[in-house]
């Protein structure tokens, strides 16, 4: 059976494919003309999210074992166990310092290194030396992180407040990035 790790990569791949070909669909419609896929960008979108999503993948699962979302319960003394089956189960609390602190995290140093490494990514694809992709990513920096923090506040709050497992927030996380990849589809087209 395949690690929650190469899971969550292969539905980042599958997800980003078809939010590529949706912007591809979409951008034909607004320029009226006739849809056909063109695979190359459908591939980049796919090949860089097999790069990407392992590393998220591990600085998530980082972030949630420095920052757990749960408060741990307090241990029970073997005595004040119930022996009734319907003796009510504790569940944890949600640490909402934990959480906001993972969001901080996650929209900051984690976003950075996810813009950057996008935005570097896409340039070299289009055939950029490094020092240009460089260039490029300096000067369409602030306009991408202020674009994702219209969105992905909300996502991360709603991953860490909601979702237990890495591997759930991954997909939630994919999820919501169809419509962000339609977006970024729509942008990088236009190059």
């Amino acid at each position: 059976m395949p690690s929650a790790v190469i899971n969550t990569t292969i539905q980042c791949c599958v997800l980003s494919g078809i939010s590529n070909i949706i912007a591809q669909f979409i951008s034909a419609h607004q320029k009226n003309i006739a849809f056909t896929i063109n695979w190359t960008p459908v591939f980049h979108f796919i090949l860089y999210s097999a790069l990407s999503a392992p590393p998220n993948f591990y600085l998530q699962s980082l972030l949630e074992s420095l920052l757990p979302s749960k408060k741990p319960l307090p241990p029970q003394n073997i005595s004040e166990k119930s022996t009734s089956p319907n003796a009510p189960q504790s569940t944890p609390s949600l640490s909402l310092t934990n959480t906001l602190l993972k969001v901080f995290f996650d929209q900051t140093l984690l976003a950075i290194f996810n813009v950057l490494f996008f935005l570097i990514t896409f340039s070299l694809f289009r055939g950029s030396t490094l020092p240009q992709a460089l260039q490029s990513a300096r000067s369409e920096y602030w306009d991408m992180m202020k674009a994702g923090w219209r969105l992905w506040p909300l996502v991360s709050l709603s991953n860490f407040a909601i979702i237990k497992s890495v591997q759930g927030r991954a997909l939630l996380g994919s999820l919501a990035g169809i419509g962000w990849n339609v977006y970024l589809g729509l942008v990088q087209g236009g190059k």
